[in-house]
């Protein structure tokens, strides 16, 4: 198995797009989204690398998923953190190591003091994946308020 994980480039656009269709399409989220949030999403990955990285999975030659990453200083650990904002494996991929490679190479190249994601409950492979990778589940409910409700 060869497996690649290079950053997204604009060549990537239509496929990071079919990528995200598909990820506010799955059991990973709570509702599909607009196609401007994917295209606003693209285009501040190829902007800088200030708020968001995005990573291509190449799994023997072929397109595997991607995944988004945030960076960010956190006063709780008195340290960096990643956040793994997204993470989707294409399905015909799943279960080949893609996944838990990516969240090796977080720790390698970033070498956060803790690394966060959000998850849904009943999104129990996700689950299972970051169990086995030594995540666990902070007691901490979260709360949002967004743009619209200013």
């Amino acid at each position: 198995m060869s497996l690649e994980i290079r950053k997204l480039k604009k060549e990537d656009k239509e496929l990071f797009l079919s990528y995200l269709h598909k990820f506010y399409h799955s059991e990973a989220v709570l509702h599909p989204t607009d196609t401007q949030l994917h295209l606003n999403i693209f285009n501040e990955l190829m902007r800088s690398e200030d708020y968001l990285i995005g990573y291509s999975f190449i799994l023997d030659g072929e397109n595997a998923g991607y995944g988004l990453l945030s960076k960010c200083f956190c006063p709780e650990v008195g340290g960096s953190i990643v956040w793994i904002e997204q993470l989707y494996i294409n399905e015909d991929c799943r279960g080949k190591g893609v996944a838990r490679a990516f969240l090796g190479f977080i720790e390698k190249e970033f070498g956060p003091d803790r690394i966060r994601l959000e998850v849904e409950a009943d999104n129990e492979g996700a689950i299972s994946l970051y169990k086995k990778n030594g995540y666990r589940f902070l007691p901490y409910l979260q709360m949002v308020k967004d743009k619209d409700g200013f």
